[in-house]
C-alpha cells in the first residue's frame, strides 16, 4: 500500500473521531505494519472520469463496483477495461 493511502487511512481515522490527532503516526505505523507484505493497486473515482467527461460522481462510484466485482483476475484492472465499464454505465444512462 502506497504511503499517501496510509497516512490517509491514519486521517480517516482522526476525522472521524476514532483517534486523537496525536495518534495519527502510531495509526499510520500500525497500518503500514499491516500492509508490509501485501500490495494493493487503487483506481478511484477520478481515474475514471478522466476516461469520460460526461460521467458524475455517482456513475463514476458505480464504475468502481463494477469492476471490482466483475474484472477477471488473470487480467487485472486496466484503463482498457475501465473504459468498457464506463460506457457500459453511461450507456445506460442515455
Amino acid at each position: 500500500m502506497d504511503d499517501s493511502h496510509i497516512e490517509d487511512m491514519a486521517r480517516a481515522l482522526v476525522n472521524a473521531g476514532l483517534i486523537g490527532e496525536g495518534k495519527s503516526v502510531e495509526a499510520a505505523a500500525v497500518l503500514a505494519g499491516c500492509w508490509r507484505h501485501k500490495i494493493a493497486l487503487t483506481w478511484d473515482v477520478g481515474d475514471v472520469m478522466t476516461l469520460e467527461r460526461s460521467v458524475s460522481m455517482e456513475d463514476a462510484v458505480e464504475v468502481l463496483a463494477r469492476v471490482k466485482k466483475g474484472h477477471s483476475p488473470a487480467i487485472g484492472i486496466n484503463f482498457t477495461n475501465l473504459q468498457d465499464y464506463v460506457d457500459e454505465v453511461v450507456g445506460q444512462r442515455v
